[in-house]
């Protein structure tokens, strides 16, 4: 069978390993994009404005990253919930599958002492009968 913490940890740890490492790859872009220009004196206005314009489009990716990876989180989180509830589901399926035989011995005990029983209610009954008939023909005058 299949661990159930192999296959969450392949399929999430990929997802939140890519979204953690292109979010990281953005900051450091940025942060050295910042750096580099942010300590050459010789920038004119352009160049500034262009760092600021970069810097801006940076932090709307890494919202955009972000937002993707909350919602990723969330959807992971509604999955996990979801696969233990049928985990536990499928327990107690398997726990009364396994008491049926249990169950079926104990009511096939029961049914045949009350067979049993029964058998000898009718034997008592066959036994009385004859009884009474052999009393009502010593009774009668003949």
């Amino acid at each position: 069978m299949y661990d159930d913490n192999e296959w969450h940890s392949d399929e999430s740890g990929k997802t939140y390993f890519k979204a953690s490492l292109v979010l990281v790859m953005i900051v450091c872009s940025g942060v050295s994009f910042v750096i580099v220009n942010t300590n050459s004196p010789m920038l004119d206005n352009t160049t500034k404005e262009q760092c600021i314009s970069e810097l801006a489009l940076l932090k709307r990716q890494i919202e955009v990253v972000t937002s993707y990876q909350k919602r990723m989180d969330k959807v992971l989180t509604d999955t996990l919930a979801t696969h233990d509830a049928d985990k536990d589901r499928f327990k107690v399926m398997i726990q009364s599958c396994f008491a049926m035989p249990q169950q079926f011995y104990f009511c096939q005990k029961r049914y045949n002492a009350m067979q049993a029983s029964c058998n000898m209610i009718r034997g008592n009954y066959a036994r009385v009968v004859k009884e009474l008939n052999v009393l009502k023909n010593t009774t009668r005058p003949g």
